[in-house]
């Protein structure tokens, strides 16, 4: 935007706000904002986020707020929705609140990248965004700028899977990441030298973000919105050597079988997005005669699973 570009762009933003940090309640919420046809989810918490000092409706401490935005005429129109949505979501007293309010957002796309750093994921990889790169040498780095996808390296699932995905790529030849959003798994993969990786996400944004990433990496990954039948029809009934989805728990219930069905024999698939206190339920659903548990990860509240198929 240019000094004389006076252009203002607003949209409709609903904050769902959660009063204390509960990876059961987080998870259902996130559950409900996925089914709804929005502009975009923003994700804050006091790991992931730092607030802006000029934000007119600062976060709560300890809380978890999703800010939630519309392209909409009308505040109340775009918020019922969300209401809607949350009636359905079993959390005890006041502990959500939903919040509307027109929000001018001219330059906010680009504002929060002050809060952005290079993180290290794993002894070999390390993400950047593109403003700030520390180059180095030895290491393996992941450049990315999310866009409206979720995947920066900051939030603990995408660390967890990053971290897998370094142990097992020396032995990988093939890789598909379900629930792509920013690209940053397929990229880790291809960058530490896996040659066939591809990407899926419904969200057409998510792919957008995740090619654009990927051409900031030199990376040629296929990306689409396409189900993981679809992709596997297309690859000749042909499975992936790992298969990586970090979603939510009830979308990873769902897909169970299709998750399962796409991982070549003798090949692994790790989950992810999964609350610490979900582990056990997680895994005894995953596990079966011909998918047996190879091992787990935590990082703070949440915890990824990779099982291997025999």
């Amino acid at each position: 935007m240019t000094a004389a570009d006076t252009t203002t762009e607003t949209v409709v933003c609903v904050d769902v706000t959660l009063a204390t940090s509960d990876p059961l309640a987080e998870a259902m919420i996130e559950g409900a904002l996925w089914t709804l046809p929005v502009e975009g989810v923003e994700r804050q918490d006091d790991d992931t986020w730092s607030e802006l000092i000029e934000d007119p409706m600062p976060r709560p401490p300890g809380s978890v707020r999703w800010r939630v935005l519309f392209d909409s005429p009308e505040v109340e129109q775009a918020a019922q929705p969300v209401r809607d949505a949350l009636s359905h979501v079993e959390v005890g007293g006041d502990a959500v609140s939903v919040s509307a309010r027109r929000l001018d957002i001219t330059g906010y796309r680009t504002a929060w990248r002050e809060f952005f750093r290079p993180t290290m994921v794993s002894h070999r990889l390390y993400v950047h965004p593109p403003w700030d790169n520390p180059n180095h040498p030895d290491m393996v780095g992941v450049e990315i700028d999310p866009g409206m996808g979720f995947g920066t390296g900051t939030h603990p699932t995408t660390r967890l899977c990053m971290r897998e995905i370094d142990r097992l790529a020396d032995s990988l030849d093939s890789m598909l990441d379900v629930g792509c959003g920013s690209g940053i798994l397929s990229i880790a993969a291809a960058l530490l030298g896996v040659d066939h990786v591809v990407g899926i996400d419904n969200d057409p944004v998510a792919i957008a973000d995740s090619l654009r990433n990927a051409g900031r990496n030199s990376a040629d990954i296929p990306f689409s919105t396409s189900t993981i039948a679809e992709l596997r029809e297309a690859y000749g009934g042909a499975g992936w050597q790992l298969v990586v989805a970090n979603i939510l728990p009830h979308i990873l219930s769902v897909l169970r079988p299709a998750l399962q069905d796409a991982v070549s024999p003798g090949g692994a698939l790790l989950i992810s997005g999964i609350p610490a206190t979900r582990l056990a339920e997680l895994r005894a659903e995953f596990e079966s005669s011909t998918f047996r548990y190879e091992s787990s990860a935590v990082d703070g509240e949440w915890c990824a699973i990779t099982l291997r198929r025999v």
